[in-house]
């Protein structure tokens, strides 16, 4: 069973040390978080303000500052975060496991693995994702949010915006690329551009879509796979082209 509490930031804050880790300078020290106490698993976690009191039934209402989790977080449907200015922050003391994980203008930390059995999606937004463990899912999609993974990168395809960052290249397991991948510093990472690599296991059909990052997260949303589909692929091996117009990025110079 869930222990779930609602605590002041003051109390957060002394024991997990939340605003060294996110943007909280502003906030007073009597607004709300909701921690989570142990292991906890959830049908869905809505990183929304006031969506968040909807989750286990809290007593109180919100707005809520932040989810904190104090343990492992396994969410059946997926971590959603669709307002591209702000976000409640969501700071992991484990690993998750989810079936897609789409954020924008939330900010998230997460100190173990991160487990999406679709997507990993960091959209257009004002925040931020660090993964410190292992990163595993089907499609990385990254674009103009910044995506730090400080450990393995396992997928089928990484669509790579400017603000993906890799801290260590030789742990990066993936099937097929487009864009290109920065360390930690910002810097490109030296070799070919991925998306003129071409890979004797191409990725399957993309799913389909409105042919732009909205159709993408629509599909995210829903927890359909961008990869996978009841129907038979129209073409089993998509070049790096083909996917660059999938998620509305211009043609590779």
């Amino acid at each position: 069973m869930n222990d779930i509490r609602v605590v002041a930031l003051r109390d957060a804050d002394r024991d997990f040390g939340l605003r060294s880790l996110f943007s909280l300078h502003r906030a007073p020290d009597d607004a709300k978080v909701v921690v989570c106490v142990g292991d906890t698993a959830l049908e869905g976690l809505p990183l929304d303000f006031r969506a968040l009191e909807a989750l286990a039934g809290l007593p109180e209402a919100g707005p809520f500052l932040g989810v904190a989790v104090y343990g492992d977080l396994t969410v059946a449907g997926g971590i959603i975060n669709a307002d591209r200015d702000f976000g409640p922050f969501l700071w992991v003391r484990g690993g998750v496991r989810t079936g897609n994980f789409a954020v924008t203008g939330s900010e998230v930390r997460i100190e173990g693995v991160l487990e999406a059995a679709q997507t990993i999606a960091g959209a257009p937004g004002r925040g931020r994702t660090v993964v410190k463990g292992d990163a595993r899912a089907e499609v990385v999609l990254s674009r103009e949010h910044l995506l730090e993974f400080h450990a393995g990168l396992t997928a089928e395809l990484v669509v790579a915006g400017d603000l993906l960052r890799i801290a260590d290249p030789g742990r990066v397991e993936v099937g097929a690329w487009s864009g290109r991948a920065h360390d930690l510093w910002g810097r490109p990472l030296p070799g070919p551009d991925p998306a003129a690599t071409r890979t004797p296991h191409p990725a399957p059909g993309l799913h389909h879509l409105d042919g732009d990052l909205d159709g993408a997260l629509a599909a995210i949303g829903q927890g359909r796979s961008l990869l996978r589909t009841s129907a038979p692929p129209r073409d089993p091996a998509i070049p790096a082209e083909t996917v660059r117009a999938a998620f509305g990025r211009p043609p590779a110079a």
